[in-house]
């Protein structure tokens, strides 16, 4: 019940090359199959309107088992 509604997440890193904070966001396209999703993350943006206007674009699946969530991505 954890994705149960859920179109979107945020995630945010520390990236210490450049001593500041990443942004993300993760748009859950569709639910491939029980606890998997098909998502997109938008990586380092500079503004939460236009997050598609980013530095990153990945794609994948997320997966939540529990309490543990899998996230594999590819650019």
């Amino acid at each position: 019940m954890f994705f149960n509604g859920a179109s979107q997440f945020y995630s945010y890193l520390f990236d210490g090359r450049v001593n500041r904070l990443l942004r993300s966001v993760f748009d859950v396209v569709s639910e491939v199959s029980d606890k998997t999703y098909e998502v997109i993350m938008y990586m380092n943006f500079e503004d939460y309107a236009h997050y598609q206007h980013c530095e990153n674009i990945y794609t994948g699946i997320m997966e939540h088992y529990d309490a543990i969530t899998h996230t594999s991505l590819i650019p």
